[in-house]
C-alpha cells in the first residue's frame, strides 16, 4: 500500500508525460550528482479520493536490485485547495530533500513513519525508506489478476 491514509487502489495514475517531464527537471538539477553516483530517478504520481502520493526513487543504474532511495510524499485534497500549487509544493520538497541526500548520502536516514514537512505555509507528509516502488506496483498488479 503506498497511501498514507490506507487507500487500497489508487484513483488517477499521472500521465507518463507529467512524470517523464518531471524525472527530466531532476535530471537537469541534479545531473552531476547522477553521474558522479550512476544513478536514475523513476517517479510514481497517484491520486485518491482525499489525498495526492508523489513517489521519486533514485534507482542504481547498472544494478537493477540494488536498494534504492525512495522518498514518499503526500499531500491531503480538499475541493477548496489548488491542485497545481500542492503539486509544485510536492516538487519543490522532492529536490530540497535530494539535495540533501546527495549533500551528504551517508548521513541518509531512513524511516516508514510519516512525518511532516512544511515550507511556504504549506504542508505534507513524507517518508524515506528503501522501498522498490516499481516493483511493489508491478507485484500489486499481480495480485489483482
Amino acid at each position: 500500500m503506498l497511501s498514507r491514509k490506507g487507500h487500497e487502489k489508487a484513483t488517477y495514475s499521472f500521465p507518463e508525460v507529467w512524470t517523464d517531464q518531471l524525472i527530466k527537471e531532476l535530471e537537469n538539477l541534479f545531473e552531476d550528482q547522477l553521474k558522479e553516483h550512476k544513478k536514475q530517478f523513476a517517479i510514481f504520481a497517484q491520486a485518491y479520493p482525499d489525498e495526492v502520493i508523489l513517489i521519486a526513487s533514485l534507482l542504481d543504474k547498472k544494478d537493477q536490485f540494488a536498494a534504492p532511495v525512495t522518498l514518499f510524499i503526500s499531500n491531503d485534497l480538499t475541493q477548496k485547495d489548488d491542485a497545481e500549487d500542492i503539486l509544485n509544493f510536492m516538487v519543490d520538497a522532492i529536490g530540497i530533500i535530494f539535495n540533501e541526500y546527495f549533500s551528504a548520502p551517508d548521513d541518509i536516514e531512513y524511516f516508514d513513519d510519516w512525518n511532516k514537512i512544511e515550507l511556504k505555509k504549506l504542508k505534507a507528509f513524507y517518508k524515506i525508506n528503501r522501498e522498490n516502488v516499481g516493483l511493489t506496483i508491478m507485484a500489486n498488479k499481480l495480485l489483482e489478476e
